[in-house]
């Protein structure tokens, strides 16, 4: 048995392999054997420096993702990165988004996770380069479908997704964006656990707040 005193946020497992997050100001006697954590009233704590290469737990924290289309690519980020880049997958040559308009763009995934999270979809930074913005970005854990990202032409002219272009291109007619860039990028987001009740209007307004009833533009100066 190591002793030792640590003050760091952990993960805590139950008896099932269910992850949850609590934060531990102060934990002695962390056992050095097999399993690098230890229990406390049945549950199971592990170290995040001692978590790579823990695989008892099975798939705890995994986002299964698949191919459907052999040409799909899998998501990928930078490690220190929040999101996941998040690529088309079409067997065109091209895809045009007409101005002002949505259009689905697929990804050729699927995937599986806990209902512990949700995927909020959302533009990336080098979109702006096109003016091209994601419109209404979820997948929910349990949707088995494709992944289609609704990508909204904010121009006046067509956005085309091209695979013969390496870099955004404009032109009179067109802006032209490389099918090799990322389209978009996904955060893995947790969903809080809560409660609706349905309550009455007057104990709505029984609970005060700085704001009140106050309309669009009633804060700030």
């Amino acid at each position: 048995m190591i002793t030792r005193t640590v003050k760091e946020t952990v993960r805590e497992y139950d008896k099932n392999g269910k992850v949850t997050r609590k934060s531990i100001t102060e934990v002695d006697e962390i056992d050095d054997g097999e399993e690098e954590g230890w229990y406390v009233d049945d549950s199971f704590f592990v170290c995040d420096e001692c978590l790579e290469g823990f695989s008892s737990l099975g798939d705890i924290d995994t986002i299964k993702i698949a191919k459907l289309n052999d040409k799909a690519a899998i998501p990928t980020k930078r490690e220190g990165d929040g999101c996941y880049d998040l690529y088309a997958c079409f067997d065109e040559n091209y895809l045009a988004i007409e101005p002002f308009s949505v259009k689905l763009i697929p990804t050729g995934l699927c995937s599986s996770f806990s209902d512990r999270y949700r995927i909020s979809i959302r533009e990336r930074g080098s979109n702006t380069k096109s003016n091209i913005k994601v419109s209404a970005g979820q997948i929910d854990s349990s949707y088995r479908g494709e992944w289609f990202v609704a990508l909204y032409n904010a121009n006046k002219v067509d956005v085309v997704i091209s695979k013969e272009s390496n870099k955004v291109k404009c032109f009179g007619d067109r802006i032209v964006v490389p099918y090799s860039k990322a389209i978009a990028q996904f955060a893995v987001e947790e969903v809080p656990l809560v409660v609706i009740r349905e309550v009455s209007a007057d104990e709505i307004q029984a609970d005060k707040s700085e704001r009140g009833d106050g309309k669009l533009g009633s804060s700030g100066a």
